[in-house]
């Protein structure tokens, strides 16, 4: 969403590149650590789910937790999901 607004603002005319390329590169900056950060969170809870079912649960409520918690963030969710992934 947070690439979304910059072309919105690009194409409308309001974007600045010395303003608005900062707020750009810390939340890009942001995305990587927090998809990082959460996968190794992920990767410490794995082992206490042993059932198939369980398993594919725990993947896709974190996968989609991951992508709110960047979003309520304002951060970009692609970026910080590729990296969680």
């Amino acid at each position: 969403m947070l690439i979304y607004r910059a072309a919105v603002a690009a194409a409308v005319g309001s974007f600045s590149l010395v303003g608005d390329a900062p707020i750009l590169l810390l939340a890009a900056v942001g995305s990587l650590v927090a998809g990082y950060v959460l996968a190794r969170l992920f990767m410490v809870a794995t082992p206490y789910v042993r059932d198939a079912a369980g398993s594919t649960v725990l993947q896709f409520i974190s996968t989609f937790g991951c992508w709110l918690l960047s979003e309520r963030l304002t951060l970009s969710p692609i970026i910080t999901v590729m990296v969680y992934a």
